[in-house]
């Protein structure tokens, strides 16, 4: 279980910032709808794998949960800080671009 708590945080990082990203490449492509979810689903994914670190240091390490290694929680800092940079320079590029409210017509 632990090994799937690593490797799943992994992937939801990862995931998390591939959709910021593909959001960024995205967004000249005209008016792109689906970009408000894709940013929400990237910090909900950036969420879990942080929440998927903290269970893993609880299940390996009951006692210590606040003596955690330095690495990992750099790392999840890193990561929470790098979606909610790319989400901002998202936002402010749709925002530039007028596709911020995309009405229905």
């Amino acid at each position: 279980m632990i090994t799937f708590l690593l490797l799943g945080s992994l992937a939801l990082g990862l995931i998390s910032i591939g959709l910021v990203i593909s959001n960024l490449l995205t967004r000249d492509k005209g008016r792109d709808e689906k970009w408000i979810s894709r940013t929400k689903l990237s910090g909900l994914a950036c969420g879990v794998a942080v929440a998927f670190q903290v269970i893993y240091h609880f299940i390996e390490t009951p006692g210590n949960l606040l003596d955690t290694s330095a690495t990992s929680v750099n790392l999840s800092i890193y990561l929470t800080v790098a979606v909610v940079a790319l989400n901002i320079i998202n936002y402010i590029f749709y925002y530039r671009d007028g596709n911020v409210l995309l009405e229905k017509n």
